[in-house]
């Protein structure tokens, strides 16, 4: 697997990953516009998950460093023995670094938990732990961030706002996120690749909307491009 900073975009390019002799991915070339939104789309079980973490450097692959980035993976990973202010603010703690603990307080706030500070993870709900998890991944403030279906256990109210807000928050930031939702794709993405076959390849999609995300989904051009990409998912 190699890694290609150049000034307007990141590439990676991964050659093939093996489990047990059994090709899981196969050659797979991404190229991620720098502070831009890019989707890994694709039905479950297409190694979505894995090609993340091949990026993040959780895979055994050689010779790879990964860059500077924050991941949110599709589990929480909250420690269950600190509080959610603790958890959102333990990639400093861990560093040793001093935060402003009023960055974390307005955080909570902008995510609508603002009330549940001191709670530990048992005391949160499924959809509030995600919540806490996606503050963790904004307060790290790196330059690429990897989010694995980061608004899945939200109700559709909470999903938009929250959209909305990470879209804000992280608007100098280069974004690589995996979801099966075609209109969540669609909604926030600049760029999105469908993932799919045995071994696992990426098709990029061309002509996307050029109205900046997060798009309205009233706009009847978004629907007529779900059908022209749903045509490509289920293929």
């Amino acid at each position: 697997m190699s890694e290609n900073n150049e000034a307007n975009h990141i590439s990676i390019n991964i050659q093939g990953l093996y489990r047990s002799d059994k090709k899981i991915l196969g050659n797979i070339s991404l190229d991620l516009e720098k502070s831009k939104w890019t989707c890994l789309l694709g039905p479950n079980g297409t190694g979505k998950t894995t090609l993340l973490r091949c990026i993040a450097g959780l895979e055994n692959i050689k010779n790879y460093t990964p860059p500077l980035l924050s991941y949110m993976a599709q589990q929480d990973l909250l420690l269950p023995w600190l509080t959610a202010i603790e958890n959102i603010s333990l990639g400093y703690s861990l560093r040793d670094e001093s935060i402003d603990p009023n960055q974390t307080m307005k955080i909570l706030a902008k995510i609508g938990l603002e009330e549940t500070a001191n709670y530990y993870p048992s005391q949160l709900s499924t959809g509030m732990r995600q919540r806490i998890s996606l503050a963790r991944t904004i307060i790290e403030d790196h330059p690429l961030i990897l989010m694995d279906e980061p608004f899945s256990a939200l109700d559709l109210a909470t999903r938009l706002n929250l959209q909305n807000y990470a879209i804000s928050a992280l608007k100098e930031k280069t974004v690589l996120f995996v979801t099966h939702d075609i209109s969540e794709a669609i909604r926030l993405a600049h760029t999105i690749y469908i993932m799919r076959g045995t071994p696992a390849t990426l098709t990029r999609i061309e002509n996307l909307s050029e109205d900046p995300p997060p798009r309205s989904l009233k706009n009847h051009s978004l629907w007529q491009q779900y059908e022209s990409i749903s045509q490509l998912f289920f293929a």
